[in-house]
């Protein structure tokens, strides 16, 4: 086996057609803290020294085609959950039972973002 060559991932980005409307709907409904902007690109904290970069859409390229699904662990999901539907965020299903332990259940449940971005819940939920 190689050896690892990085210590680990510290961004993720996002094409928009409009970053900071986008970056509005990721700290005020998921709650991500916003570190800074520069550029017209926005960046937020995502947890785990990871960043999330929101920056215009460039070279005619497609937004929210499908190509990138960023999942957040929720801290509670029940609570998550009620959270983000009161923001009026649609999940696209029921979600997905992976797998399951004494107690608990590693889950999944996408949903889309106001740009059509695929991103989910996913992580441990207690039963």
């Amino acid at each position: 086996m190689a050896e690892a060559l990085f210590s680990g991932v510290n961004q993720i980005a996002f094409a928009s057609v409009d970053p900071k409307k986008l970056a509005s709907f990721y700290t005020e409904t998921l709650g991500l803290s916003y570190l800074f902007e520069t550029g017209g690109m926005h960046f937020l904290d995502a947890g785990g020294g990871v960043r999330l970069m929101i920056g215009p859409c460039y070279g005619g390229r497609e937004v929210g085609g499908g190509d990138v699904m960023v999942y957040f662990e929720p801290k509670e999901w029940r609570d998550a959950i009620a959270k983000l539907e009161a923001a009026g965020v649609d999940f696209v299903d029921g979600g997905m039972e992976l797998m399951k332990e004494a107690g608990r259940t590693y889950a999944l449940r996408a949903f889309r973002d106001p740009e059509g971005h695929q991103v989910a819940l996913l992580g441990w939920r207690a039963d």
